[in-house]
């Protein structure tokens, strides 16, 4: 494995040789993510999708205040210079960020502790799979701000459970707590702070067990299912599935089953 990207502000580890763990550590800012820490959210995503030995990769926050409160709006602050160009579309790195989660080659726990806002919403929401904390506080306060949500929040609040809940949460700024969010579909499960990265790596754990492939395969076939209609779904799942039957993992995974022993799984 190669050596672990130097994080300008953010850190990251490799938990049991592998398992990829990104925090968000910016304690005076309640965790408010800046261009910094997107680039370095991008260095973590490199590092996770080019490493074979990486299998499952965890989001959260450091201490017990916040998973992210979202973008730095301090960046926002001031008077606008009055010589700039007008910039109708520029670059978004942590909306970049947010697609690469989502459409990563591996599965991503979201670990979400304390404050989860704006941003950190629509981050968790590319996660594969979010485990939060009973303290966590979901909220979409943009209209508040005079802004929307520009990460694809509000898509993917509604693909996952609905408009309705989406626009609720966009239009009026309300905090959810977790277990309202467990109860409308937006976490998977809601576990003491106390365990909180004990349940994310019970979860990476199970996860790193079976064929990368595979995994890679159900991501695709999981979004592909909200992103098009049924049938072509069906067929690109169909299609995916004798794909895998080819690769060596599909043997291995039968004959450790006959033979009463762990799956050798190598990614191929």
């Amino acid at each position: 494995m190669k050596e672990l990207p130097k994080m300008r502000q953010l850190k990251m580890r490799v938990e049991e040789g592998n398992i990829a763990i990104l925090t968000f550590d910016i304690p005076e800012k309640l965790n408010a993510l800046g261009p910094d820490a997107h680039e370095d959210m991008h260095d973590f995503l490199d590092f996770v999708e080019s490493e074979n030995e990486i299998r499952v990769a965890i989001i959260t926050g450091a201490g017990e205040k916040s998973f992210t409160s979202g973008m730095d709006v301090s960046q926002f602050v001031g008077e606008p210079d009055p010589n700039a160009p007008l910039v109708i579309f520029s670059a978004n790195r942590f909306k970049e960020a947010a697609d690469r989660v989502e459409n990563l080659n591996k599965p991503v726990i979201a670990a979400i502790n304390g404050y989860c806002i704006g941003g950190g919403v629509e981050l968790s929401m590319g996660c594969d799979i979010r485990i939060a904390s009973e303290n966590a506080v979901f909220k979409l306060p943009e209209a508040g701000l005079g802004i929307i949500p520009g990460a694809g929040g509000i898509q993917r609040i509604s693909r996952m459970v609905g408009v309705a809940l989406a626009k609720e949460l966009a239009l009026t700024a309300r905090k959810m707590g977790a277990q309202e969010a467990y109860e409308k579909g937006l976490v998977n499960k809601v576990v003491p702070l106390s365990d909180l990265m004990d349940e994310a790596m019970k979860w990476a754990r199970q996860m790193a067990k079976q064929a990368p492939l595979a995994l890679q395969l159900d991501k695709v076939a999981a979004n592909t299912a909200t992103d098009t209609d049924r049938h072509t779904a069906a067929v690109m799942e169909s299609l995916m599935k004798y794909i895998l039957e080819e690769t060596e993992d599909a043997q291995e995974g039968p004959l450790s089953f006959f033979e009463k022993r762990p799956a050798n799984f190598k990614g191929r």
